[in-house]
């Protein structure tokens, strides 16, 4: 290649004029091909005489015979060229050779909109016909963060549109200069928000999700679907994952309701504090009480923990009995049927958190438990 120039590590490099040809046959064929050239009567007949020109450095502004290794890079490319040049973009028109393999896909500002004359060369173009803005503006840098979507849901549940939102959020922040969102933006999720019904609210649970982990530190989330429709998810907090490294030993865990409207089974991970209270160490969700998705929970547990409960207190159910065996293959097993007996529970409870008792008289104590429950030979 003649006249080649690298860029970010080989990201691109310049073309002859003969293969300029060639990719410009083969990728953009039918299409608008360069706009070094501009003609002043053409856009004079479109535009008039309000154009304006990004203000970019000649060595970050794109030039016919660009070459990348991905579309993805090239994309990544002008998007970057836009947010100095005050504009935003915005995917717009593609082809497929076959249907398979893109051809030609166009990348337009975000105000963009028909082209009034289809023999135009617009392979790129870098007039508009609006003012462009400052970077603080552009969508980009007004994306909301986490506890700032929290605060427009939570204001609707109380009657409170987003203006209003918008300016309490500002109030709380010390003045609208410090609120890079705009009131437009908290209309527009509002707006998403509102369109979210049916199947796609399980998309929205799993969006709240994975950005709630982006921003909470230690915070983590898994989930499963199966043809597009959510099949299990397991969260778990920071404070959770400290009460599991403190009294984790002892687990217990059930399906302890079906939600109405999602038909999804609760399945709540507790232990006990040495306050003798329950905490939770971990939640699930299941479409279904199988097997295979007890066994994903448990998985999706123990990645998150990084170890396994000494002991495990389950219900009768066949299919956690089998998922508990298969995943936690350290950990006993027992059933906590027991555990219904108010008298039973308490005992053990005591038994068990009194961990300035001796081994020797731990054991007695243990046996004369068993003994009095009539539990020597039960396993």
């Amino acid at each position: 290649m003649s006249n080649s120039s690298v860029i970010d590590g080989d990201l691109y490099s310049s073309m002859s004029e003969s293969e300029e040809e060639d990719v410009e046959n083969s990728f953009f064929e039918g299409g608008e091909s360069s706009s070094s050239v501009h003609d002043s009567q053409y856009f004079d007949d479109i535009i008039g005489e309000h154009v304006y020109k990004p203000d970019v450095p000649v060595q970050l502004i794109p030039f016919k015979g660009l070459i990348f290794k991905s579309l993805k890079l090239a994309i990544k490319m002008y998007s970057e060229y836009a947010e100095i040049g005050g504009f935003d973009v915005r995917p717009s028109t593609q082809s497929r050779f076959d249907n398979k393999i893109i051809k030609k896909k166009h990348v337009i500002c975000n105000r963009g909109g028909k082209q009034k004359k289809k023999s135009c060369d617009t392979f790129f173009d870098e007039l508009h016909i609006h003012p462009l803005e400052e970077r603080s503006d552009l969508k980009k840098a007004r994306q909301m963060s986490y506890s700032e979507k929290e605060f427009i849901v939570h204001a609707s549940t109380l009657k409170i549109g987003p203006t209003m939102a918008h300016k309490l959020w500002s109030s709380l922040r010390g003045g609208y200069q410090f609120v890079k969102p705009k009131v437009a933006d908290y209309k527009n999720l509002r707006r998403d928000i509102n369109r979210v019904i049916g199947y796609k609210d399980a998309q929205m649970i799993v969006n709240t999700m994975n950005d709630r982990r982006a921003h909470y530190p230690n915070y983590s989330f898994e989930f499963n679907y199966q043809d597009d429709v959510l099949d299990c998810m397991f969260w778990v907090d920071e404070m959770e994952k400290a009460y599991y490294a403190e009294f984790g030993d002892v687990i217990s865990f059930d399906a302890t309701f079906r939600t109405n409207k999602y038909r999804m089974v609760f399945v709540p991970f507790t232990a006990i504090d040495h306050h003798k209270k329950s905490v939770t160490v971990g939640s699930g969700l299941l479409s279904n009480e199988s097997i295979e998705s007890y066994s994903w929970l448990l998985k999706a547990f123990l990645k998150t923990h990084g170890k396994e409960p000494t002991l495990v207190l389950t219900d009768q159910d066949a299919a956690i009995k089998q998922a508990v065996e298969n995943v936690f293959r350290n950990s006993k097993h027992r059933l906590y049927d027991l555990f219904t007996n108010t008298n039973f529970r308490k005992r053990f409870s005591k038994l068990f958190w009194d961990i300035n008792m001796k081994p020797d008289v731990f054991e007695v104590k243990w046996g004369l438990l068993m003994k009095e429950f009539n539990l020597e030979d039960t396993r």
